[in-house]
């Protein structure tokens, strides 16, 4: 009967903190998607416009403003890592920096 209990405590406490996980992931999505359903500043830019370019070619362009400029910074580099691994050129230096600036001037 004890071991019954405690099981049946073990498995409620799992199922709250399946629940909790689910709610935060759908949180953080939600999120995300209206972050990203918001315009971009300067989007009629030519840095903008370059960022909608480079990095829509895979996923919708971010708002600038959901990462820091560091942040942003480690993001950049692994996307070209990223587009090394599927064949596709990284980023040249100018576009890297136009990109960078453009996301800097707008961080979060």
């Amino acid at each position: 009967m004890r071991w019954e209990l405690s099981t049946r405590r073990v498995a409620v406490a799992n199922g709250r903190r399946s629940r909790r996980r689910w709610n935060l992931a759908l949180a953080m999505v939600t999120a995300m998607l209206g972050a990203c359903s918001q315009p971009l500043p300067d989007a009629d830019t030519p840095a903008g416009r370059l960022y909608v370019a480079q990095c829509g070619l895979c996923h919708a362009a971010y708002a600038p403003g959901l990462l820091t400029p560091a942040m942003w910074e480690i993001q950049v580099a692994r996307m070209d890592e990223y587009r090394r691994r599927r064949g596709a050129p990284p980023l040249d230096a100018a576009e890297r920096k136009i990109i960078l600036d453009y996301l800097r001037a707008h961080a979060g």
